[in-house]
Order: structure tokens, then C-alpha cells, then sequence
């Protein structure tokens, strides 16, 4: 009894002094808590993304979806948004026509602070799912691919926005537009 109230001291010291936990995360989530995008393709009939039976249009409708929620990383001249009809804005097409990618936010830890119990932290990293359709527009393939990776293989190559967002209303400019 005399050695433990010290070593519970002690003990309680260091947990206090730490200040924040780290709980690393397995990565297979998105910061909203759902599974991440590779998990919704497959050539199963359960996959709500089915590999050549998925038109690219239902796929962006299941993507976006899963993504409700999900505050987005500002890149490439992405606009922030937390709605989902305004994640269109993210997908990337590349000029073969083939390929359509879409970025995301996965949690990789998560931060405990003790003094305040309620308060944690999320760190997240990007990632990108990249889509390939055929000439009818299926989607016949898919890769989840890293940051790195994707500096590396992918964002060298032609590229545009796939839902390009709507030119900024400027204040104070009449409309050109006859009644």
C-alpha cells in the first residue's frame, strides 16, 4: 500500500504531463467515419460500384455520397465546401477520357487530450481514388492511390476539373442578360 500511492502518483504525473495520446487510426476510414472508397467497388452484385456494370455517372452519385460530410483538402483549385452537390468540383478528369480521379480526406490518427476529456483531434491525408471507364463510360477498373504516388505518376499528366465551378458572381456588375 505505501509503494502504490507513489507509483499511482507518478503515473498520473506522466499522463498528465504528456498532454495529448496519440491512437493511430488503420486508415481504412474517412474523416466522417465511413469506409473509404475502395471499399464500395467491387464485381460483386452487393458492391454499390460494380466493376463494367457502373456507369461513371452512378459512380460519382455513390462517391459523392460517401463523401457527404467530409470537409475536403483545398488543392489544385478545389473549392472548400462541406456540401455534398459541391464535391463535384473536386473530381478530376484526364484528357485521355478513360480516367477520373477523386481526392480524399482518410484518418490516419487520432489525438486524446486528457485534461478535456472531450476534445479530440483527427489527423487525416489525402488520398485519391482513380476510376477507369470504357468507351460506354463503365467503370472497368479502379486504384487508390497516395499523395506520393500521385505527385509521382498522375499529376504530371493533362488534367482539367471534371465539373468545373460556376464563374464568381461580381458585385456591382450589371446582368448583360435581356428580359
Amino acid at each position: 500500500m505505501r509503494r502504490t500511492f507513489p507509483v499511482v502518483l507518478l503515473l498520473l504525473g506522466l499522463y498528465l504531463i504528456v498532454g495529448c495520446i496519440p491512437i493511430p487510426a488503420t486508415q481504412q476510414y474517412l474523416t466522417n467515419g465511413k469506409l473509404k472508397p475502395r471499399y464500395s467497388i467491387g464485381e460483386s452484385e452487393s458492391s454499390p460500384i460494380r466493376i463494367r456494370y457502373t456507369t461513371l455517372d452512378r459512380a460519382i452519385e455513390v462517391l459523392d455520397e460517401l463523401l457527404a460530410g467530409v470537409v475536403p483538402a483545398n488543392f489544385a483549385g478545389a473549392p472548400l465546401s462541406t456540401k455534398a452537390e459541391e464535391w463535384k468540383h473536386t473530381w478530376i478528369a484526364f484528357d485521355d477520357g478513360r480516367h477520373f480521379a477523386l481526392p480524399y480526406e482518410k484518418r490516419t490518427a487520432t489525438w486524446v487530450f486528457p485534461l478535456c476529456f472531450f476534445m479530440t483531434i483527427t489527423d487525416s491525408d489525402i488520398e485519391y481514388i482513380v476510376l477507369e471507364t470504357d468507351e460506354q463510360r463503365h467503370v472497368i477498373d479502379y486504384e487508390t492511390v497516395s499523395r506520393e504516388a500521385w505527385a509521382r505518376h498522375w499529376a504530371g499528366r493533362p488534367q482539367h476539373l471534371l465539373f468545373p465551378p460556376p464563374p464568381a458572381q461580381q458585385v456591382g456588375v450589371p446582368s448583360t442578360s435581356q428580359p
